[in-house]
């Protein structure tokens, strides 16, 4: 089974400078696909989206798994289809931080290190606080994924 992370974003080339093995697609791309009857065992929601919640339960194949990260705002509601997640055998899990979790999210941070978490592998620069208007020239041109400002 492939699982393939796909990020319901307009500016895709922001995301196309991270190296995650992972297929990153547009939207447009992605309708293409879902057309043609193409479907995934595993969908990872971080958008916190309704629209891309809602359209994810229909990317999944049976016995797919929905994952939800993203946070959405607490008034935002989804329409889903109780009939289509028993007839499909839909698994949908959420995730909330654990406070006692820390110490071990510490651990994987050392553990993943230098080859997972670098900053120009993630599409990440530091920025000094007065370079602002370059930073926001670099996320609007997507040179860059994320701007982090030293103060």
């Amino acid at each position: 089974t492939s699982l393939y992370l796909t990020i319901f974003m307009y500016e895709l080339k922001k995301f196309t400078i991270i190296d995650t093995g992972y297929a990153a697609i547009t939207p447009d791309k992605l309708k293409s696909r879902q057309e043609k009857g193409v479907l995934y065992d595993v969908v990872i929601d971080c958008s916190g989206y309704g629209p891309a919640i809602e359209n994810a339960l229909n990317l999944l194949n049976y016995g797919g798994k929905l994952c939800i990260f993203g946070v959405a705002p607490p008034p935002t509601k989804i329409s889903i289809s109780p009939y289509e997640i028993y007839q499909k055998e839909l698994t949908i899990v959420s995730v909330k931080i654990n406070p006692f979790t820390f110490p071990k999210a510490l651990g994987l941070l050392e553990a993943l290190g230098e080859r997972c978490l670098n900053y120009d592998s993630l599409g990440i620069k530091t920025f000094r606080l007065e370079e602002f208007e370059q930073a926001l020239e670099s996320l609007k041109k997507g040179t860059i994924a994320k701007a982090m400002f030293n103060i």
